[in-house]
């Protein structure tokens, strides 16, 4: 017998008990554990009954920014186009959320070659593309200018590097071409712990940061984790497009994968330093962290993103990587190109 006061909060247990009388036909599930992991405030639990594992997802607070109606809303959409798990609970009000659970098995590993794999997240990320449109749009750029101020000007960085950095991005605002026609529903978290496999298809989870976005946000951040070379570059874009990309797509792709860099890294510092005081990490400055060393760790669990150390060398890996990729040729020369358009 589970023991729910045990492990659910006092304020959500008579909530909770509805979801699970409206989905089992019972309180008395067989197993209820919280998962741990991954950087969302909710409490997200594992449980089962009758042989069926499901995840439930308690949302503790709401905000303009983690609304269980939206997020709902947009978890619904993906489980009907299968690309999402099933959705058998949801309750905005409560902020309770019940949904299938995916028995998975190690991504990269799970496909004879890295190429396969790559082809089948493009597939993914444009099934997700033509899904009907999310309730709520985001402005990328205007939540990137926010974000971007408020770090340069925080004191984490040497000046030299804090302009340098918000120069480089103010280039990427200005010959980064916003049109409605690339305008989807997107996911907007694709990382590498949102995509899971069961050893015969891709499932992507946690959709809360999902909402219409800029296609090449989604294109950019899996290419972040997952794309390795030019020749991958090619494949993976060719895949999601329909045809060979010319130079203008490759364009806009790298410099949005610049940005979701420093979004992401801009991201994890902020909650870095909401769980540990500033005074440690005062002396930060651009490092050479290799980020596919901190990712594959992060992989592996030797580092946890949960911890302030693991958020710390991987928010300072992706700012490192994206500042190296901002001072290449390659940089200089997409800004060319879209300032042609």
């Amino acid at each position: 017998m589970t023991f729910l006061q045990e492990i659910i909060p006092e304020a959500k247990l008579s909530a909770v008990e509805r979801a699970l009388m409206h989905t089992v036909n019972t309180t008395d599930v067989a197993e209820i554990a919280l998962l741990n992991g991954g950087l969302s405030t909710s409490l997200v639990y594992y449980f089962t009954n009758n042989g069926n594992a499901y995840v439930m997802r308690v949302i503790m607070q709401t905000d303009p920014f983690n609304d269980p109606a939206h997020l709902f809303a947009c978890t619904v959409i993906a489980a009907s186009i299968g690309v999402a798990p099933a959705v058998y609970y949801t309750d905005a009000a409560d902020g309770i959320m019940i949904t299938g659970y995916i028995e998975h098995t190690n991504l990269r590993s799970g496909f004879p070659s890295a190429d396969i794999l790559i082809r089948e997240l493009a597939i993914v990320i444009k099934s997700i593309h033509a899904a009907p449109l999310f309730p709520k749009k985001m402005n990328f750029f205007n939540t990137m200018d926010t974000m971007m101020e408020h770090f340069t000007a925080c004191g984490l960085l040497p000046e030299n590097i804090a302009t340098e950095l918000y120069n480089y991005y103010t280039e990427i605002r200005t010959h980064y071409p916003i049109g409605e026609t690339d305008i989807v529903s997107s996911h907007n978290d694709l990382n590498p712990g949102n995509i899971l496999f069961d050893g015969r298809k891709i499932w992507v989870i946690d959709w809360d940061s999902a909402c219409q976005n800029d296609r090449y946000v989604d294109l950019a951040v899996v290419a972040n984790s997952f794309v390795t070379s030019e020749a991958r570059e090619t494949t993976f874009l060719t895949t999601y497009f329909g045809s060979f990309p010319d130079e203008h797509k490759r364009a806009r792709f790298f410099l949005m994968k610049q940005a979701c860099y420093l979004l992401h890294s801009m991201v994890i510092f902020k909650l870095a330093l909401e769980t540990q005081p500033s005074c440690a990490i005062l002396n930060f400055g651009i490092c050479s962290g290799d980020l596919k060393e901190i990712s594959m760790r992060l992989g592996n669990g030797s580092l946890l993103i949960s911890s302030f150390e693991g958020k710390i060398l991987y928010a300072k890996a992706l700012l490192s990587e994206a500042m190296d990729n901002m001072r290449s040729q390659r940089f200089a020369q997409a800004l060319m190109l879209l300032a042609d358009i």
